[in-house]
């Protein structure tokens, strides 16, 4: 469809409230360091490498996080185009990064998203304004597999693209049962010991650059929609008050496959390395699924940043 003939896309300002159910998996690739070390590749798109909201220089380590989440009631729609019945997403949030705000006498350590995948063009459109959330378009299919686990597939949204992100996901047997459970533990003292001494609970988000329009180079190979690749201002604070019921969930390689795009890629991991980046969660067998969350993401608050 020609650009000018496309419908426009929502505008949808915080905050949002979100229901519906999510993966999340402790990352602990690389130990805390006091002093800045290298980002594993992938961590940005194209778009965002080299950009303001880059923040590859301030990266430190320590806990990071992945999360798959799938929505059944978003201010967008709870739709995505393979037709399943809810919306979904990925993201990595590789670990913590250093900031300094203005008139503060040092630094703090944050964790901050820095690439996630939407299955929606209204989702991203939204997502870069309101928060600096560097969303991008993506094609995801969730296939149920004999032994009860769940085959995730990802590729960008152009015709024969070659998935660039596989895995299995599935319950564990520890918890027949599920359990209440809020993100409000991040902020008690254990949790805190347990990511990093100076952690703070906020994720922080860089400015987010814009599409130059739908022949962008940083965009094209990839399918993006220039329309929905909006910049975002500012360092943006966000919080995600959640809470539901869960289970626990493992992360699992995917299996082997033949005579599709990517059946000569090595799956024995998670993630390319280029579209998205390559991980080792800290335990494969005991995660979070939450089975039902309620969320709330608020109005983010502005600062401003002191160079480092």
């Amino acid at each position: 469809m020609p650009a000018d003939a496309r419908p426009p896309l929502p505008v949808a300002p915080a905050p949002w409230h979100l229901n519906g159910q999510a993966w999340i998996f402790i990352l602990r690739d690389q130990p805390f360091s006091e002093t800045p070390i290298p980002l594993p590749e992938g961590n940005y798109a194209p778009l965002e490498k080299g950009s303001e909201g880059d923040l590859s220089h301030r990266f430190h380590g320590g806990t990071g996080l992945f999360l798959v989440i799938r929505y059944t009631s978003t201010p967008v729609g709870n739709y995505d185009e393979m037709h399943a019945p809810l919306s979904s997403f990925d993201m990595i949030v590789p670990g913590l990064f250093s900031f300094k705000p203005k008139g503060s006498q040092k630094k703090a350590y944050h964790w901050a998203i820095t690439r996630l995948y939407v299955s929606l063009d209204e989702s991203v459109c939204n997502g870069r304004p309101n928060w600096n959330i560097p969303k991008h378009r993506a094609d995801f299919t969730f296939t149920k597999l004999k032994d009860g686990s769940e085959l995730l597939t990802v590729q960008h949204p152009v015709p024969g693209a070659t998935p660039f992100f596989r895995c299995r996901l599935q319950h564990s047997r520890m918890t027949p049962f599920s359990f209440p459970i809020s993100t409000l533990w991040l902020e008690t003292a254990l949790a805190k010991r347990l990511v990093t001494r100076g952690y703070e609970i906020n994720l922080i988000q860089p400015p987010c650059p814009a599409a130059d329009g739908d022949d962008d180079p940083r965009i094209k190979p990839e399918g993006q929609r220039a329309e929905a690749l909006k910049q975002g201002t500012g360092y943006r604070v966000v919080l995600h008050p959640a809470w539901g019921w869960a289970r626990v969930g493992k992360i699992l390689p995917a299996p082997p496959f033949k005579g599709e795009p990517g059946a000569d890629k090595d799956w024995s991991g998670f993630g390319d390395g280029v579209s998205f980046p390559r991980f080792r969660p800290l335990m494969s067998r005991l995660n979070v699924h939450l089975l039902t969350f309620d969320m709330l993401v608020p109005e983010p608050t502005i600062l401003e940043m002191e160079d480092e």
